[in-house]
């Protein structure tokens, strides 16, 4: 039993190794452009102020802004299930590994 919990650990330990690369390109992406988004609202919101731009000018930027944070939410999600699909490969790869070399057989 221990050889068979042994071979779960190591599929385990695959399949979080797999998706920490992924993990940290996602944190990356996401943090560069939330800073790129707020230093937007703030040029609006100082714009709007000083009166550089009118109020329709702001609700139009705003909406934009809005639009590429949308876009940002679906570029997260398919990095995140690109995340997962590695660590699901990697987790079955390493269990079919272990299984075979348990079994000594080939499959």
């Amino acid at each position: 039993m221990s050889d068979i919990n042994d071979a779960l650990q190591t599929a385990l330990q695959s399949a979080l190794a797999a998706v920490k690369p992924s993990t940290q390109v996602a944190r990356n992406f996401v943090a560069n452009f939330l800073k790129g988004r707020a230093a937007a609202f703030v040029e609006i919101a100082e714009g709007l102020a000083s009166g550089d731009i009118d109020e329709g000018t702001a609700r139009y930027l705003l909406m934009q802004e809005g639009l590429l944070l949308s876009a940002e939410a679906e570029a997260v999600e398919g990095l995140s299930k690109v995340a997962l699909q590695a660590a699901a490969d990697a987790f079955l790869r390493s269990l079919t590994d272990s299984i075979k070399a348990l079994l000594n057989i080939a499959l």
